[in-house]
């Protein structure tokens, strides 16, 4: 068996390796970490593309569409006054909040009476044995 015999030597080589193999490793674990950086920069950045140009294209569409409804209503408005005879046309305004006017509860109606139950019809085996 052979021994090797522990010198101060040796014991700084030693230490001077693990140095620079845990330099080494620290090095690759902050480049790791600088890639994961920029990767999540890159996620982030990405999501928020994307929610820019969702919410621009709801937007663009609910603009869209309330100017339809609006154009709709200004058509239906003018159909409705031409129905109407002797009264004047409406100009075309901006639409302007109405005040709403009390309402008047509906008259109720008297309930129908429920009708009245059924008894169950006997069978004929029922019948014979009564």
């Amino acid at each position: 068996m052979s021994t090797t015999k522990v010198t101060p030597d040796l014991v700084d080589k030693l230490v001077d390796r693990f140095s620079k193999a845990s330099e080494r490793f620290v090095k690759d674990i902050e480049k790791q970490i600088h890639q994961i950086d920029k990767r999540i920069k890159a996620f982030v950045d990405q999501g928020e593309a994307a929610t820019t140009r969702l919410v621009e294209t709801v937007d663009k569409e609910l603009r869209a569409q309330i100017t339809s409804l609006r154009k709709e209503v200004e058509h239906l408005s003018s159909e409705l006054a031409s129905l109407r005879p002797g009264a004047p046309r409406p100009a075309a305004k901006p639409a302007v909040k109405k005040t709403t006017t009390a309402r008047t509860p509906a008259k109720r109606t008297p309930a129908k009476a429920a009708p009245a139950k059924r008894t169950p019809r006997k069978t004929p085996a029922k019948r014979a044995a009564a």
